[in-house]
């Protein structure tokens, strides 16, 4: 940093202390408001942005939100960052390192709509069993973690949390880092903790839980509220965490909220009926959004509608996001039907692999309550997206 950019670090910092931040490559400063903070070095409308969030979580929001990103070279090059950093070299040493390398992508990227900067500690989908077990696999191939163990009821039983658990002070250790560093910089958010009976299946192991439902359902119900504590705990350390740096809250979703939201799931429930659903996984949903300040559900494919119409009456869940088996089946016309059905009663979030068909969406869909993310190749193509979404927001539009 230039000498006079640094003396100005100093004088802004005794004058302005906990509302700068600087780095080698730059300066930031962020400023506190009775909101949190109003500026973030790689999002300028970051004010706007949360305004808008603000209204679509309280379902007030008229037009749709449109999240995309893109790189901003002419080369598409957005740096070396990789969403499993933090996993595939878990080493408390080299954060420093991967926040750096974070830094590169964000400056390097462009951030449109309600797209905003964003890091999550992401050990994999239900890192709350490696909390239990200590057990976690990732593959580097696939890119992905695994928990599953294959545990009997009574070592499950007789489990008790352990504060020392490598993973989870692994967790705290890299969340508290980057809320230190993040400051007007990005938004830090949880990690993924799972649902509830995801984790019980990653100790019990998928095949066996489906025999539990029969042969053990007064188990199931029992470690599932234990684990569901568990899960709470485990939230309410890591949001305490996060909260300090003002800049409210996100997860691996990418929605943002002031509050202490999540998304909450149960990949688990696509293989059972809905009576079993009503039965072992709808009182911990709705134990969850009781204690959650927001929701929204992580549907995961065709094997959950079933029970969507249980989860669109659950007052605590403000949205649902949708995830298709196959990337073009949003456009069909049972699709569409279904975003519509869940538009009546909730917010809907998709994340669109094309965004050619954001804009299709946009026409047959109604807008209120409706937020779609997507990437594009390059900044330019990302522009069009947006002013082409803003023109069909101000079309008249007459849904049956």
């Amino acid at each position: 940093m230039p000498w006079p950019a640094y003396v100005l670090c100093i004088l802004l910092k005794k004058m302005l202390p906990g509302c700068i931040n600087y780095r080698a490559k730059g300066l930031a400063v962020y400023w506190m408001n009775g909101k949190g903070v109003s500026v973030l070095l790689y999002k300028q409308d970051w004010e706007q942005v949360k305004e808008l969030y603000r209204a679509w979580w309280q379902q007030e929001q008229q037009a749709a939100l449109i999240s995309v990103t893109a790189p901003k070279t002419s080369t598409g090059d957005i740096g070396s960052w990789n969403n499993w950093e933090f996993v595939r070299a878990p080493d408390p040493t080299a954060v420093e390192s991967k926040l750096e390398r974070f830094r590169n992508y964000c400056s390097n990227t462009f951030f449109g709509g309600t797209a905003f900067p964003l890091l999550w500690l992401n050990l994999g989908p239900g890192v709350l069993a490696a909390y239990l077990t200590d057990h976690l696999l990732y593959d580097p191939k696939t890119e992905t973690s695994w928990f599953e163990v294959g545990l009997d009821w009574d070592a499950i039983t007789s489990m008790e949390f352990d504060e020392g658990n490598g993973w989870w002070q692994y967790t705290k250790q890299v969340t508290t880092m980057a809320v230190e560093e993040s400051r007007g910089e990005f938004v830090v958010g949880v990690t993924d903790l799972g649902g509830i009976m995801d984790v019980i299946a990653s100790l019990r192991t998928t095949q066996q839980l489906l025999m539990d439902l029969y042969d053990n359902p007064d188990q199931i119900s029992s470690v599932s509220a234990w684990i569901t504590d568990i899960w709470h705990k485990c939230f309410d350390e890591l949001t305490e965490i996060v909260a300090a740096s003002g800049s409210g809250f996100s997860a691996w979703m990418g929605l943002w909220h002031e509050e202490a939201w999540y998304p909450i799931q149960c990949d688990f429930s696509a293989l059972i009926s809905p009576a079993m659903f009503e039965r072992f996984v709808l009182p911990q949903l709705e134990e969850q959004v009781r204690r959650l300040p927001a929701s929204i559900y992580h549907l995961d494919g065709p094997g959950e509608l079933p029970h969507l119409d249980m989860l669109l009456e659950i007052d605590g869940i403000q949205g649902i996001q949708w995830v298709p088996v196959r990337f073009n089946e949003y456009l069909t016309s049972e699709s569409i039907a279904l975003f519509k059905k869940i538009l009546q009663k909730k917010n809907l979030v998709m994340h669109i692999p094309d965004w050619k068909t954001v804009l299709e969406l946009l026409e047959v869909l109604p807008h209120q309550g409706l937020l779609l993310a997507t990437s594009c190749k390059t900044e330019a193509e990302a522009k069009y997206l947006l002013e082409s979404a803003a023109e069909l927001r101000r079309k008249p539009f007459f849904f049956g």
